[in-house]
């Protein structure tokens, strides 16, 4: 069973102008119990990295042992640092181009709690040090929080990531500027990205309820906003945006989403 959750999600621009952060709060935290969580981080409908809990019972008629494993997956071209296993990172800790330690293998064990055997993350909570292809088709990189304190389940808390391809970002990096998505939002999005022309925007279903779009620039400057009533599909003209990351807002009532669209 793999689980998908309510998320608050937030651009931050750091301080260096061409740094942009996408920070995603897990609101409730997901807990897995016999269960997996797919991490898209760009939100471009690729899963990135898959975290999977599960139990079992190993032993003979004469005795046996509850077993729990926490593990990282990873598709073809993703890694995560570590060197046997996932490294247990701190907050602040770098996730850059250039570390030697980041692992491509596909499944790799971050707890294993059998015995004594509890590896570093056992009754931690830390950061996981992410290495994947964004939309763009282009290597960016992330964190994922991630609590693992009880034997029971592991805890999917936060991730985020540095929307600017190729430049690191600090594990748990995040920021106050930007804009929240409290969940409910019907399915929507850019149906064809990159962009050149225009942006095709498939709206949340159509309700009675007004809706404001918004088209932010790198920085989280609003460049564009329009109130719409009735339309599920809305075609943005693009044509005067230079080439780069832009980001849509959707705003309805209490609910908001954000999306990012690539200008080429």
């Amino acid at each position: 069973m793999n689980y998908s959750g309510m998320a608050t999600a937030f651009l931050a621009v750091a301080p260096n102008a061409k740094a942009q952060v996408v920070y995603v709060d897990l609101d409730p935290d997901i807990v897995l119990s016999d269960a997996g969580y797919n991490v898209d981080f760009d939100a471009d409908g690729q899963v990135d990295l898959t975290i999977q809990h599960s139990s079992f019972i190993i032993g003979s008629y004469a005795s046996t042992t509850d077993s729990q494993l926490v593990r990282v997956s990873v598709p073809p071209g993703n890694a995560v640092l570590g060197s046997i296993y996932p490294s247990l990172l701190a907050s602040g800790d770098s996730i850059a181009p250039g570390n030697p330690n980041f692992q491509i293998d596909g499944l790799a064990t971050v707890v294993r709690a059998m015995n004594a055997n509890n590896f570093s993350w056992f009754g931690e909570t830390g950061f996981l040090g992410c290495r994947f292809m964004g939309g763009d088709g282009l290597d960016h990189y992330g964190w994922v929080q991630l609590n693992v304190t009880s034997l029971a389940s592991a805890i999917v808390m936060a991730y985020g990531y540095e929307a600017t391809a190729g430049q690191g970002v600090a594990a748990g990096a995040s920021g106050s500027v930007g804009v929240a998505d409290q969940g409910a939002l019907a399915p929507w999005g850019v149906v064809s990205n990159p962009v050149h022309e225009r942006a095709v925007i498939q709206l949340p279903i159509a309700t009675d309820e007004r809706m404001a779009l918004s088209l932010l620039g790198p920085t989280g400057k609003v460049l564009f906003t329009e109130v719409l009533h009735g339309q599920d599909m809305y075609e943005l003209p693009m044509a005067n945006y230079a080439p780069g990351d832009y980001f849509l807002l959707v705003e309805q009532g209490k609910r908001r989403g954000i999306r990012k669209v690539v200008k080429e």
